[in-house]
């Protein structure tokens, strides 16, 4: 482990780009041996590395060390380089919320903190999209978030409400009604007594006459079944 931990960032990295490939994909490996092999990697500009392939072998292990050690990489390998579909994809895995991955995620707080924050703004919109594009079928409109609920359910949660936030602060022009919509859906029976996020994007509807009543109409048709 503490040789791994000094390969990051060092010169002899590109040289051992194949063992530190296999720690990588190791299931049997310890998770921090899998995290560092994957940031020295991510660290080293003279390896030529296949990331979207090796994020998607990571989510095809399924095992929760693989999962999270792809999501933990999204920031070192630099979310420029990804698309928001693999991005949206890492990020259900780990949480533990694709068809294929379902079930309990026991993990601190926090995961997506880097990624609150660093995204690029002017993709959030394409990510979050990409997100509904998966969680809404899914959902059973009359259960869904009380079924198997999970700590990997709070996390998305909050990920989801903060760059909605974000995304309407930012340029609320840009978004439809139909996507306000199918975001809030994902999150629609989080509840918190204090959510800065949530009051953001309460007080932003409420300004802008375009959204809001969009998004009344769309609530109608559903609730009447058209």
């Amino acid at each position: 482990l503490v040789i791994l931990e000094a390969i990051v960032g060092s010169p002899v990295a590109p040289l051992l780009k194949e063992e530190l490939s296999n720690i990588l994909f190791d299931k049997d490996r310890a998770y921090r041996e899998r995290r560092d092999a994957g940031e020295a990697l991510a660290a080293s500009d003279r390896i030529d590395f296949d990331w979207p392939d090796a994020l998607r072998r990571l989510i095809a292990l399924a095992d929760p060390d693989s999962t999270r050690v792809g999501a933990e990489l999204l920031d070192d390998i630099g979310y420029e380089a990804l698309e928001p579909k693999l991005v949206a994809q890492v990020i259900l895995a780990d949480c533990r919320l694709t068809e294929s991955e379902k079930g309990s995620r026991q993990r601190t707080f926090g995961s997506f903190y880097r990624l609150k924050r660093q995204y690029p703004h002017v993709r959030i919109s394409e990510l979050l999209d990409a997100f509904a594009e998966i969680i809404i079928p899914q959902l059973d409109p009359k259960k869904w978030w009380g079924d198997g609920l999970h700590d990997g359910w709070s996390e998305f949660g909050d990920l989801v409400q903060s760059l909605a936030a974000q995304q309407l602060t930012d340029n609320p022009n840009s978004v439809s009604p139909e996507q306000i919509w199918n975001w809030l859906r994902m999150v629609e029976r989080r509840y918190r007594q204090r959510d800065p996020d949530r009051e953001t994007i309460a007080s932003i509807l409420v300004a802008n006459d375009r959204l809001r009543r969009g998004i009344q109409r769309l609530a109608l048709f559903e609730d009447s079944g058209e």
